[in-house]
């Protein structure tokens, strides 16, 4: 019985050590590259430094490096905290069923033609959208 599946499972090991291969090298990819900004933007933090040395004087330079510095940490602080917030969760099928159940009502009653057709019309399309907003909470 065992031969019988051996092949299917050569097959499977086979598809994933290539994915998994093919994961490696993309991962590896990218830390490369990762290493190279890191590089550069060392490279340019220095010259950005000599400059404004040049500019300023040397203590007003790293003074303005670590107040972008801050910046850039206190951004990424808010972004973190953002990005861990949950998500929005989308309204209820029930309160869109109770906004949706006052337009017969409406029409019905639109129908009935006047200007207190269209008064109760658009007072039962406001009750709906109240009864809808009451049951989402």
């Amino acid at each position: 019985m065992m031969a019988l599946f051996a092949p299917l499972a050569a097959y499977a090991a086979n598809e994933v050590r290539g994915v998994v291969g093919r994961q490696v090298s993309r991962i590896a990819g990218y830390a490369i590259a990762a290493l190279g900004a890191v590089g550069l933007a060392i490279v340019g933090l220095v010259s950005l430094h000599r400059y404004l040395g040049d500019l300023w004087g040397p203590y007003m330079a790293d003074l303005a490096l670590a107040g972008v510095m801050i910046a850039v940490i206190a951004a990424g602080y808010v972004y973190a905290l953002l990005a861990s917030r949950p998500p929005r969760e989308a309204p209820q099928a029930s309160a869109l069923s109770a906004a949706a159940a006052s337009a017969p009502a409406a029409l019905g009653l639109l129908k009935a033609g006047g200007r207190g057709g269209l008064y109760a019309a658009a007072a039962a399309i406001l009750v709906g959208v109240l009864a809808g907003r009451a049951a989402q909470r």
